[in-house]
């Protein structure tokens, strides 16, 4: 029989070869009539456009926040009288010599990356010289309360553990701070601290030496102008808009936000970084300027200036105030995170003193 006359055998009501199962029906919730299909495929419709909609206010509101030339212009041109470099030794006042001494006296351990000269120090002792010696008399007493003291980056991805933004000069009239990258004011950790974020991927050996050499090889100067809080939504991870971690209303005079600008080289006529980044107060601090939401705001170059994603963002928390007192919980938490692993600090060389060339 031809191949076509065994199915129809097989298939025929009593043959031995007939399956007795009973046949393949799909479930009744898996049919569905006409009238409901087009109603489901309306509402997924309607939903991926309110998703799109949404996504360009947020797109727009986030293209509104971002700040794509220097802050500093207007510094450059009505202070610095068209000097656009600004450095640790522009400063208006200096470390005094016995200061410079005493603190270089203190780093016992020593290490060299390249030509820059590093301390091996304990987390509370990094934290102690941090403080003691960026705080220079005749400059400290300029600075805005809310940025004395030293602060802890944390949940900050990379090996970046302390900074200190004291050692800088506040124009009232603009708002603006400048910091100058400088000495004992930044700290990496030479280890993986059992709290690491993300279990630590970026803490490598060679990750670290590499983040601890870049800063202070690059020279680099940061400004912050305060602004008012633009009182932004917040937005399911990972987007992000700058501004909604601060209290809403707040004016720029109040000192709840700023954003925060890196300048190459002391630059301050060029921006170093394509994300915006922000110092956002958060409530429930502890202590006025304990703790700052650091955003960082980016996206892929074909979205341009619309920056809503925010990954990599951290909390900017102080562990001593400007007086030089551990801030608790916070100092603790910072000692306990940071465990046996030591802290590279950063102390001079590379053709960058303490104090002026």
């Amino acid at each position: 029989a031809s191949a076509r006359e065994s199915l129809v055998a097989a298939a025929a009501p009593g043959s031995p070869l007939r399956t007795s199962a009973a046949p393949l029906v799909a479930p009744r919730w898996w049919t569905c009539r006409c009238g409901s299909c087009v109603a489901l495929c309306a509402a997924a419709v309607a939903l991926a456009a309110a998703a799109a909609i949404a996504a360009l206010a947020v797109c727009s509101r986030a293209a509104d926040l971002v700040h794509e030339a220097s802050q500093a212009l207007d510094l450059v041109e009505r202070r610095f009288h068209g000097s656009r470099y600004f450095f640790a030794k522009d400063l208006p006042v200096q470390p005094p010599l016995e200061l410079q001494e005493r603190c270089h006296a203190a780093v016992t351990n020593r290490t060299t990356i390249h030509n820059l000269n590093f301390g091996r120090v304990p987390a509370a002792e990094a934290a102690r010289l941090a403080y003691e010696c960026t705080r220079v008399p005749g400059l400290i007493e300029r600075v805005p309360e809310v940025l004395r003291g030293v602060f802890w980056m944390k949940g900050n991805a990379m090996p970046e553990e302390l900074t200190v933004l004291q050692n800088g000069q506040w124009f009232d009239d603009e708002l603006t701070y400048v910091v100058p990258f400088a000495p004992f004011m930044w700290a990496w950790a030479d280890g993986i601290p059992k709290g690491a974020a993300f279990g630590g991927p970026f803490y490598g050996e060679d990750a670290r030496r590499r983040a601890a050499y870049s800063m202070p090889a690059l020279r680099l100067a940061l400004t912050l102008k305060f602004r008012p809080c633009p009182g932004s939504t917040r937005v399911p991870f990972p987007f992000g808009l700058a501004g909604h971690a601060c209290d809403s209303g707040s004016n720029a005079t109040d000192l709840r936000y700023a954003t925060l600008q890196s300048h190459t080289l002391g630059d301050l006529e060029s921006v170093s970084q394509a994300e915006e980044y922000t110092l956002e107060a958060m409530p429930g601090e502890v202590v006025r300027g304990g703790k700052w939401y650091r955003g960082i705001y980016g996206g892929p170059r074909w979205m341009g200036r619309c920056k809503c994603i925010s990954i990599g963002s951290y909390e900017l928390t102080k562990i001593i105030d400007g007086d030089g007192a551990p801030v608790e919980p916070y100092y603790s938490e910072f000692v306990d995170y940071m465990g046996s692993v030591p802290l590279l600090l950063w102390t001079g060389g590379g053709g960058v003193p303490m104090g002026p060339a």
